[in-house]
Parts: C-alpha cells; sequence; structure tokens
C-alpha cells in the first residue's frame, strides 16, 4: 500500500488490497480512529478535528499487516 499525502481538505486517501481493518494511534498510543473496510479498496480519513502530531497507521488483513507514520502540519 502508499500513502498519500495530505490535501488541502486534511483527508487522507489510501489504497488498499484485502485489507479488512485500519487503525489510527497518536503518539500517546491512544487509538484515534479505526474502521473496517468491508470490500472497499480506498478509504477517506477526516483528520481536520486531529491535533498537529505524528501518528501511526496500521492496515492489516488476515495474511498481512502494515504500519506507517504519518505527521499532521496544519
Amino acid at each position: 500500500p502508499i500513502i498519500f499525502p495530505f490535501d488541502n481538505s486534511h483527508r487522507l486517501h489510501k489504497p488498499f488490497a484485502f485489507v479488512s481493518l485500519v487503525s489510527v494511534t497518536d503518539a500517546l498510543g491512544r487509538v484515534v480512529m479505526t474502521s473496517e473496510l468491508n470490500n472497499r479498496t480506498s478509504m477517506n480519513f477526516n483528520t481536520s478535528n486531529w491535533a498537529n502530531g505524528m501518528y501511526l497507521l496500521s492496515v492489516q488483513s488476515a495474511t498481512y499487516k502494515e504500519s506507517k507514520m504519518i505527521q499532521i502540519r496544519k
């Protein structure tokens, strides 16, 4: 998967392949959001109400897991 940069609407577009769960945690380990994809191949995250800082974006399925750090700067 590829993480696309944020656009002016503070949304993150993330293409997925066979991913069932997406989660984002902040630098303190608090869960900011989780979502199940239910056969979708992409989703948008509205980050406009998130504080500036580093977040861990994790995507996983039964056979795949990947995590990437993302930074929110407004």
